[in-house]
């Protein structure tokens, strides 16, 4: 019995013994580094007994081409330490600060009241921190008021808001967190209430934005929340010279803030423009509407959503497609002409001028836009031949810059949500004759996105060769050092859609309808211009008969410099030239521009 009692106590003692070094493992010896997860004991420790406000959150920004931030610009903030501010102060230098602050003592003092954790200050309503101008700076530090810290503090979404539905926002998503970093949550550096990218470039590029972690400044409290002596505040989370990553953008924020003042200006309330660089198809702007500001989402209006991605009825501006397909099979003879008078005679279908355009070849029918002409053309080709065409020239396909080897394993896209645009819907008889001839003017079931138009002329410019665009052209460290570049992409690995002759013939079409067909008025531009215009019959929400203006163009005409693609949507019938004039201005600012 005692030798059982003995062997009992001795394995009891042995546990304990077990258990004491254990312990003494994990808090003495290997505090630094401990747990499958990379998980720093001390690190942790010492950050439950700090208060921390956040400076920047560790996310890597967008650049323009210049290098211009489009995220993240930083200002100087007013940081309020909450357990080192008292209320009540003899010498009423609170309600000074009030003053300088332009706001009154009450909205000071419920700001502070309501804090149980360091804060900037920032104006009522508003989720971005206030920022302090030189004078107040000056007039803020003379006051020297404990817990009142003037910082600098970056604002993810500030300024003009240039090209925010094509940047998106970040949001919580606890669940995707999970899924998509797990190693960094358990290493600490992110953790499930953490923000991710929720659309656009935010969300495509959102594992290049995870940075090493934020940028604080950190004091130390004991039990009682109260600042421990000795411990000053302190910056935490400096040091790393390679993150946050910069993602450098091949827009131009200038052209891009003076496109979107152009849209306001004329009243633009749903729409795009994309302007792309001739030479490559690069994204130099692109802007939507409804306005959209990130800092305040509002996921049921949908404003947040990029219209140049989305695929739209586009009117006459298909008939580019049409004439493409027309020359290359054949079925229209150079010295051909044809008689409009207004009617078809079959499937209710007319041409948008009435009593017609009377006798016109194929090129003027381009430059007057006349639906029967091109409804006749349509007749001589079949559906598939006319599928061919739309997805060679890219069109029925995203157009966007992609490829699978970027991240391992993982297909990755520039562009969030871009749709692809189509001819047939499936549910439609596309041999049908009278389905052909409503598809020939770029109605019934025919949709495209503003950015596969204006990537359209690009190909057309460069003989056919339809080009990938991106919005993205290279990452970098912190430092500036290149991480990954983004290289110039082709559809088809550079084969031609088209003829060379086919391409010229489309661009002297174009350059015809700026003259003397459709788009007259951009005779008045700086430079000459040539393009397409489009109209489309669409119905509203209420049934209501609306249509969409469209153009897809280029200038300037000697030596094209830039492609440019404008869709109004839902316009009241009998609506100004609305796109005319945006493209007339945007091709403007871009002929001023060095």
């Amino acid at each position: 019995m005692k030798r059982r009692m003995f062997i009992a106590l001795l394995i009891l003692a042995s546990f304990i013994f077990l258990l004491i070094g254990k312990l003494l493992s994990i808090q003495v010896l290997a505090a630094e580094h401990y747990s499958s997860g990379n998980i720093n004991l001390l690190q942790r420790s010492v950050l439950q007994r700090s208060k921390q406000l956040i400076l920047q959150d560790g996310r890597g920004n967008f650049y323009d081409r210049s290098l211009q931030p489009l995220t993240g610009q930083w200002r100087t903030g007013l940081a309020v330490l909450p357990d080192q501010l008292k209320l009540k102060d003899s010498g009423g230098r609170q309600g000074e600060l009030s003053k300088i602050l332009r706001t009154t003592p009450e909205q000071w003092n419920g700001f502070v009241k309501r804090l149980n954790r360091p804060a900037f200050w920032s104006e009522s309503g508003s989720a971005v921190p206030y920022s302090l101008g030189p004078e107040q700076i000056k007039r803020i530090e003379s006051l020297q008021i404990p817990g009142v810290v003037i910082l600098p503090v970056q604002i993810r979404y500030s300024g003009s808001g240039a090209a925010s539905q094509l940047i998106g926002f970040t949001g919580q998503d606890p669940k995707r967190v999970a899924e998509l970093y797990p190693t960094l949550i358990s290493a600490g550096k992110l953790s499930l209430s953490s923000r991710l990218g929720a659309s656009g470039l935010e969300k495509t590029f959102d594992s290049f934005l995870q940075g090493a972690g934020p940028i604080s400044l950190a004091y130390y409290t004991g039990a009682d929340d109260t600042p421990l002596k000795g411990l000053s505040t302190r910056m935490i989370g400096l040091g790393n010279p390679f993150y946050p990553l910069k993602i450098v953008t091949t827009l131009d924020l200038s052209i891009q803030e003076k496109v979107e003042r152009i849209m306001d200006r004329y009243g633009l309330q749903k729409g795009a423009v994309v302007v792309l660089d001739a030479a490559n198809a690069d994204v130099i702007a692109m802007a939507s509407r409804p306005a959209f500001d990130p800092n305040h989402v509002k996921p049921q209006d949908n404003s947040w959503a990029n219209m140049a991605l989305k695929a739209i009825t586009p009117g006459s501006v298909f008939k580019t497609v049409i004439t493409a397909a027309a020359l290359e099979e054949g079925v229209v003879k150079r010295d051909e002409t044809f008689f409009c008078g207004g009617e078809l005679g079959k499937y209710g279908f007319s041409c948008w001028k009435k009593g017609g355009h009377g006798r016109l070849g194929f090129e003027e029918a381009y430059a007057q836009s006349c639906n029967i002409v091109f409804a006749k053309v349509a007749e001589r080709l079949t559906a598939q031949q006319l599928s061919s065409y739309a997805a060679k020239l890219g069109i029925t396909v995203p157009v966007g810059w992609s490829s699978d080897s970027v991240i391992s394993g993982k297909s990755f896209r520039q562009f969030d949500s871009e749709e692809e645009g189509r001819l047939f819907d499936e549910r439609t008889d596309s041999q049908d004759e009278g389905v052909i001839v409503q598809t020939a003017i770029g109605q019934r079931d025919v949709r495209i996105t503003p950015l596969q138009g204006a990537n359209l002329v690009v190909t057309l410019l460069h003989h056919g060769v339809v080009f990938r665009p991106r919005v993205v052209k290279e990452i970098r460290y912190a430092n500036g050092l290149t991480k990954m570049r983004f290289e110039e992409q082709t559809l088809r690995g550079g084969k031609p859609a088209v003829s060379m002759m086919t391409a010229r013939q489309i661009l002297s079409d174009m350059e015809l309808t700026v003259d003397h067909g459709t788009a007259q008025m951009l005779g008045t531009a700086k430079w000459n211009l040539a393009g397409k215009t489009g109209t489309a019959q669409t119905l509203d929400e209420g049934r209501r008969e609306k249509v969409n203006q469209w153009f897809t163009g280029f200038g300037p005409v000697e030596s094209p410099r830039y492609a440019i693609s404008v869709a109004a949507l839902n316009l009241s019938p009998g609506s100004g030239p609305i796109v005319l004039n945006i493209v007339r201005d945007v091709m403007n600012v871009l002929a001023e521009e060095r």
